[in-house]
């Protein structure tokens, strides 16, 4: 008989005292790789028993895929933490757990005698796991806070989204909870992680309102006043207008995005009929193109060109040419979309076979981004090894030799180059260029000489780098800088 393979997770156990979605779909992934999760409810159980109320979804007490995505594979119970036989027996199961997850209030977990200070104290190897809206301090700590209000609201996309003027957009329910799981999940391995080497415990916690900026987070950087950004975006006046938005004959939308403008304007000018455009010097940049408001021009001209066929119509035929697009779907087109069935995603079919209409009450997670298995053991390895190298050490000295080397040669030139953050993960930038062109050509100088750097990015460390090479980079960089 074939051996049964061991699940990476297997042997730990999760008490898990939590409602809704973002915190129990955390738990619900480490169920799906091994881990023992016992999922605590309160008499009344989990609001999510009750989410076809306020989602208009019929749902039956045995048959409720809204409880059943956050919660397959667990183990349920009921108890009732005022009442002191309640309180012992929930004790009793956190002996004997590896972690803690909850995103009741931290004000309520004091009242229970569950704040992390007191459960670390009983139960040091307990990772205490804490999801909440805002954030375990500052003045709203304690405040109520779901996807709605902290992630959309509070961290901007739903003002800066919407059409001028209109009733603001509304987003699918627990959007922003199902993107906050990832983190709270990430953060509850390291731990798990950490408690393998030390035996000890931590505090864990993330918030709907810290994944909010982290999702926005070029928006949120870009907007700032020292850059000039700007929302909502003149339809007619995209960065870009080769990575816009336009409506077809049938009206219906497609997206259209290309990010090397310069590269691909010669084939995107054919592509569309406008062949002139190529060697027009209005055309020449995306700078030239705003500067002189050529882009009005061109986008009008496209808006009228994508009136002349269906979506479909130019889906086939940009795909053709190797263009990147994507017509605008509706989240029940994504039920029967063939991709996301062919790759057993987490969708639901309204018609078809049983077995493909439940699909719904798994979670398929692929890929290194999607935590399968081989990802996350090569991710404990790579850890292990880093360990062993001193390596974060490492890096750090190698970013500040080349830091150092890099600002050391623009001074020399009368650039004004600072290096901010960690060294192993800095961000570069020229204080005295308003316009941020003078760092763009740069970079690009940069990388014409076979030095890949990025624009308004943090630049990574790599063990590999070695002096010489860094050596050879600040030479470059000196070369560079003397002839812009």
């Amino acid at each position: 008989m074939e051996q049964m393979k061991k699940m990476p997770l297997e042997g730990i156990r999760v008490v898990e005292l939590a409602t809704v979605v973002a915190a129990p779909t955390a738990s619900r992934v480490l169920c799906a790789f091994g881990a023992e999760v016992i999922k605590v409810e309160t008499k009344i159980g989990d609001e999510m028993r009750r989410a076809g109320e306020f989602e208009m979804v019929v749902c039956e007490d045995d048959k409720n895929p809204l409880f059943t995505i956050q919660n397959s594979g667990k183990r349920l119970t009921s108890i009732d933490l005022k009442n002191p036989d309640g309180k012992a027996a929930f004790l009793k199961l956190l002996e004997t757990a590896d972690v803690f997850l909850t995103n009741v209030r931290l004000p309520s977990l004091g009242r229970l005698g569950l704040d992390y200070e007191t459960l670390h104290k009983a139960y040091p190897g307990l990772v205490y796991a804490h999801f909440s809206g805002f954030g375990p301090k500052g003045p709203d700590a304690a405040k109520p806070g779901f996807d709605s209000t902290a992630f959309w609201l509070r961290s901007g996309p739903m003002a800066d989204w919407q059409v001028p003027g209109s009733f603001p957009f509304t987003p699918t329910y627990a959007f922003g909870d199902m993107a906050t799981s990832s983190a709270f999940l990430s953060g509850i391995l390291m731990a798990l992680i950490g408690k393998k080497s030390t035996g000890m415990g931590t505090f864990v916690s993330t918030s709907l309102f810290a994944s909010g900026i982290w999702c926005n987070a070029i928006g949120v950087v870009s907007h700032q006043p020292q850059f000039g950004g700007e929302r909502p975006n003149d339809p007619l006046r995209p960065a870009d207008p080769f990575c816009h938005f336009y409506q077809c004959s049938d009206g219906k939308w497609i997206g259209v995005f290309d990010n090397e403008y310069r590269r691909e304007l010669p084939k995107f000018a054919n592509l569309f009929g406008m062949p002139e455009i190529a060697d027009d010097p209005r055309a020449a940049s995306l700078e030239a193109l705003h500067e002189t408001d050529f882009v009005v021009e061109i986008v009008t001209r496209l808006n009228a060109i994508f009136k002349t066929k269906t979506v479909a119509e130019w889906e086939a035929f940009l795909s053709e040419n190797n263009v990147s697009c994507e017509r605008m779907r509706t989240i029940r087109d994504v039920s029967t979309d063939e991709q996301a069935i062919a790759n057993g995603y987490n969708v639901s079919a309204l018609c078809g076979k049983d077995f493909l209409k439940n699909t719904v009450s798994g979670i398929s997670f692929t890929g290194s981004y999607w935590l399968s298995a081989v990802p996350f053991a090569a991710g404990i390895a790579c850890l292990e090894k880093m360990k062993k190298l001193s390596l974060p050490d490492l890096l750090i000295a190698k970013g500040k030799r080349l830091t150092d080397g890099l600002t050391a040669a623009a001074q020399k030139h009368g650039y004004d180059l600072r290096a901010s953050g960690v060294p192993s993960l800095f961000y570069l930038r020229i204080a005295n260029d308003d316009n941020l062109l003078t760092h763009q050509r740069f970079i690009s100088e940069m990388v014409r000489r076979g030095v890949y750097m990025t624009n308004h990015h943090n630049h990574f460390i790599n063990y590999a780098l070695s002096d010489a090479d860094i050596d050879e980079t600040v030479e470059i960089a000196d070369e560079v800088l003397r002839l812009l």
